[in-house]
């Protein structure tokens, strides 16, 4: 077996792209740098504790996911005091509406220009999963030799099952702008910024974090938006879910049904008939 390396470098090695659950973590014990002896029990009911107060609950509760499965592979090596680390952990979801871009919304993404190389890069992998429908994970990892005359194919890194995808005629262009993976933090903050200059800040009332509120409709845009507004988009055309949860790399519909908005505000005409009485 391997030499295991400090918490820290540990951390980094397994994952690279969550570079922010270590700044909660020292944040929340009060030292510049995790050791592997400071995961006590008191120490991760401090980050579990502080981790709630800054962030939302689900995406709180996905951090804390990931800090629990990362410390798991590690507790028969006797590394640190906590021998329950899972309970410690332990947070509770709530359930919240998401939002979905329309397409004009993703045509005014599409116009904006720029200011900052990161920007550009967040501009364009969002765009890239929202033209293919893939995770932000698969999409940092495409290759040109994924894209096979007009289709995208590839295997998922979540569920290992292979997906192929017809290929936007705006893929290929984007594509080419992802540069450099930024942690999903940044990309988030990022993507919100671009969403507010682009004059996405109709307010939206919904269910979020637990309670109703009234936000502006970029404050609530994340990484994940791109696959959600493109599912949502091919369902408005009458694309069958079965075949939107093949395309989005699902093992099954109902994973997929969560994810397409279906606008119970403004049904239509024909809709609205029936409610009406006609």
């Amino acid at each position: 077996m391997s030499k295991i390396l400090s918490f820290e470098q540990e951390w980094t090695r397994r994952n690279p792209g969550r570079v922010q659950v270590l700044r909660y973590m020292r944040e929340a014990i009060g030292v510049n740098e995790v050791e592997w002896p400071m995961i006590t029990t008191l120490n991760l009911t401090k980050v579990r504790e502080y981790i709630c107060e800054k962030m939302a609950g689900n995406s709180a509760c996905t951090y804390l996911a990931i800090l629990k499965a990362f410390l798991a592979s590690y507790v028969d090596e006797n590394l640190f005091p906590c021998k329950n680390p899972h309970k410690e952990l332990k947070a509770k979801r709530v359930p919240s509406e998401q939002v979905v871009l329309t397409a004009d919304e993703i045509t005014r993404i599409e116009r904006y220009k720029p200011k900052t190389e990161k920007e550009k890069w967040v501009k364009a992998q969002f765009l890239c999963e929202y033209y293919c429908l893939a995770r932000s994970s698969d999409i940092q990892q495409l290759t040109p030799e994924n894209i096979q005359g007009d289709f995208i194919t590839y295997v998922s890194q979540k569920t290992m099952v292979a997906t192929t995808v017809p290929m936007h005629k705006n893929f290929p262009k984007y594509f080419k702008q992802r540069g450099k993976t930024l942690d999903r933090a940044s990309f988030n903050r990022i993507i919100k910024r671009i969403c507010k200059n682009c004059g996405i800040d109709d307010e939206v009332k919904l269910f979020y974090h637990g309670k109703t509120q009234v936000r502006k409709k970029y404050e609530l845009v994340g990484s994940h938006t791109a696959r959600r507004s493109g599912a949502t988009e091919l369902a408005r055309r009458d694309v069958p879910i079965a075949t939107i949860s093949k395309l989005m790399n699902h093992t099954n519909t109902l994973i997929t049904s969560r994810y397409i908005f279906a606008d119970t505000r403004n049904l239509g005409e024909e809709a609205m008939g029936f409610f009406n009485g006609e």
